[in-house]
């Protein structure tokens, strides 16, 4: 392999400060600084973070040696063990990261380990040499030293003229040495006490918060809204200040959560969520707190439909800062539900559960929903709809529960008035669907499915719904079979949809196989399965009928789990103060 070049490389070259004296590792163009974590490729930050950065340090600072699965399970998981398929899914997404770079850079070596093979350079920036300031002219080397360069020889002697008058002011009469201190440290003792006893002016002045500028105020007052219009108009908001004041953190921060949320609750065009990756790489260069990072990270892949990557970065924005809890705990769980891990959910719903807050309501009712605890269910999600009677996502959960109960007119009215509340979504509208064909309602079924299909062109689930109704002759109009591979990860309930799409062509083995895979995904909802009439032709498969106990027996271990933990009385809790 060519020699690399090596260029000296600078804060200016990466376009990020570099600490004097830190330690740098320069490879086929990266540059990794394991002091801050941070690693760089052309002057531009690479998102490397968690257990992807320290697998990648780690393999480099070996220097091209083979690094063994216990060292890498130590140094990376700090553990004493990691499976081999574990450790094989991080390398791939770290090759995956670095496919840029157009070359093998790591070896995997069967039963042994791994090896970076890039060369590797180690180098330390050397700190500027300053020279100590002598007595005579302490002040003009002190501010020299600390890089105040714009002071002018004017101001230098002016400081010096000020310094000789308090050295002459502080220096003692002969003879009155004693006395003189003394009244000194009197008069210190009175101005001290002095400055102390003012507790209203300039001390607590300087402990006060300063205010958020009245547009920053006003933005973040529309994204709270929790509407399409107000997260609109804060998103617009939010780049006008950005403008004005691009490196104020909050307000970047605060920009590319409101655009992943357009994109998520309000029906945004998926790529928006380019815009906001941009906002989070720029983040990533700056002084923001890694637990935010993270966070945000996780919402923008939960955004992408990779719930892998999603809750990993959720979970290290938790181990960054566990006080945070509360902020991420709902996004978690309501992908560990995703996935089948029912008894993490409850737990982390419980943690930060309060009388506030009808999503965690929403998620237990979910909860114990799918693991079978009907009765309760009815409880926590009766309690949520009360709370936030018009947030899609609950009044879609509610609705679903009134249906499995047989409260089939309670269940429409909740995602009819949705329309009211003009919180409606393209999710709530598949629902609305969804009852509409458990009840042969065909007609309504397809006028649903319009409408979710006008707030989100590209749902595979409003699709294969509309695709079936079209194929089974159910309604008039035809529609064109939808795609159904896919490039980008994509949700267990994806493979649903594309399951459907398969019943629609009478292809019974392609549909069984796709269930097979949402159940290797995660999804566990065979109650679904068994309500519409899609899949009514498979009930009698044994082949079917298999993916449906596995369903039902991952379903009932979670169910025991979660029976030993004791649940508050949710209308209890919604009374409290």
């Amino acid at each position: 392999m060519a020699p690399i070049k090596i260029d000296v490389v600078t804060s200016e070259a990466v376009g990020a400060e570099i600490p004097d004296g830190e330690l740098q590792l320069l490879s086929g163009g990266l540059v990794i600084l394991p002091k801050s974590q941070h690693v760089f490729y052309d002057g531009k930050p690479l998102p490397l973070k968690g257990l992807t950065y320290r697998l990648l340090e780690r393999l480099v600072l070996a220097q091209q040696q083979l690094v063994s699965a216990d060292e890498l399970a130590r140094s990376v998981w700090h553990k004493s063990y990691v499976s081999d398929e574990t450790l094989a899914q991080r390398v791939s997404l770290l090759r995956k990261a670095l496919s840029f770079l157009q070359a093998e850079v790591i070896e995997s070596v069967r039963s042994e380990g791994y090896r970076w093979l890039l060369p590797v350079v180690k180098q330390i920036t050397t700190p500027p040499i300053v020279a100590k300031p002598d007595n005579t002219d302490f002040f003009a080397g002190a501010v020299q030293a600390n890089g105040a360069a714009k002071a002018d020889s004017t101001a230098q002697v002016n400081n010096a003229a000020q310094a000789n008058s308090a050295a002459r002011l502080m220096r003692a009469p002969q003879g009155a040495a004693p006395y003189f201190y003394l009244a000194v440290l009197l008069l210190l003792l009175i101005a001290a006490w002095f400055y102390l006893a003012k507790p209203s002016l300039s001390h607590s002045n300087n402990l006060a918060e300063p205010a958020q500028p009245a547009l920053l105020q006003k933005a973040f007052g529309y994204a709270r809204q929790n509407t399409a219009s107000g997260n609109e108009i804060a998103i617009e908001l939010f780049e006008e200040f950005l403008q004005q004041s691009p490196d104020h953190t909050a307000a970047r921060l605060a920009l590319a959560a409101a655009t992943i949320e357009r994109v998520v609750k309000f029906n945004g065009e998926p790529l928006l969520l380019e815009r906001a990756a941009d906002q989070i790489s720029h983040l990533a260069t700056t002084d923001v707190s890694r637990w935010q990072l993270e966070k945000l990270t996780g919402y923008y892949f939960d955004a992408q439909g990779d719930i892998a990557q999603a809750i990993y970065h959720y979970e290290q924005a938790l181990a960054a800062n566990s006080g945070a809890i509360s902020e991420i705990a709902a996004s978690l769980a309501y992908l560990y539900v995703r996935k089948g891990r029912m008894y993490e959910a409850m737990q982390l719903n419980l943690t930060v559960l309060n009388n506030k807050n009808g999503y965690t309501f929403l998620q237990i009712a979910e909860i114990l929903y799918l693991t079978g605890f009907t009765e309760q269910a009815k409880v926590w999600a009766e309690v949520a709809y009360k709370i936030a009677p018009d947030d899609a996502f609950v009044a879609t959960q509610y609705a679903r529960d009134a249906k499995a109960r047989g409260q089939t007119e309670v269940a429409y009215q909740a995602l009819n008035k949705l329309e009211q509340f003009q919180s409606a979504t393209a999710d709530s509208y598949i629902t609305l669907a969804v009852l509409a064909m458990q009840d042969q309602q065909w007609q309504q079924a397809e006028q649903a499915l319009e409408k979710a299909t006008a707030l989100e062109a590209n749902s595979l689930y409003a699709q294969s719904l509309s695709y079936w109704l079209s194929k089974k002759n159910h309604v008039i109009a035809a529609v064109i079979r939808p795609l159904t591979e896919h490039k980008t990860p994509v949700w267990p309930n994806w493979h649903i949809a594309k399951s459907i799409v398969h019943l629609a062509d009478d292809d019974s083995a392609a549909a069984k196989q796709a269930i097979a895979t949402a159940l290797a995904a995660g999804f566990s909802d065979y109650q679904y399965l068994l309500a519409l009439p899609v899949f009514q032709p498979l009930f009698a498969d044994a082949e079917f009928q298999q993916l449906i106990q596995q369903m039902r027996h991952s379903v009932t271990t979670e169910r025991s789990k979660i029976a030993t933990i004791s649940l508050p009385d949710p209308a209890a809790l919604m009374l409290a103060e």
